[in-house]
């Protein structure tokens, strides 16, 4: 008697766990997915690049004219090896994504 009173108990407690639960993990999920959003546009300026990768616009600097001078001397490398930009009208504009993947790359490869 006892038993057959138990399990639809469980039952109902195990549902509102699993609700409860893909609840918690949506609202979290979308909140992750605010946070990750690139700027407006997909792109970023140099002091927006500066910001993320938590340089000053002088160090970028730096490192895009190192990048420079290495690529002339290269005839092939690596995607990730350099800093990945694009120019638009003259001025230089850099995706998250593939500034996250620039990261990693030289994480892995030291640099």
């Amino acid at each position: 008697m006892q038993n057959s009173k138990l399990f639809p108990m469980s039952l109902f407690f195990l549902g509102m766990c699993i609700l409860c639960g893909s609840l918690y993990i949506g609202i979290q999920l979308e909140s992750l997915r605010q946070e990750i959003r690139a700027p407006q546009g997909g792109l970023m300026t140099m002091k927006e690049t500066a910001e993320y990768l938590s340089i000053t616009l002088d160090e970028l600097d730096d490192i895009l004219r190192d990048d420079r001078i290495e690529k002339g001397k290269t005839s092939m490398y690596d995607t990730y090896r350099f800093l990945p930009y694009l120019e638009i009208d003259g001025e230089l504009r850099f995706s998250k994504d593939q500034l996250d993947l620039y990261i990693a790359y030289r994480t892995l490869n030291h640099y």
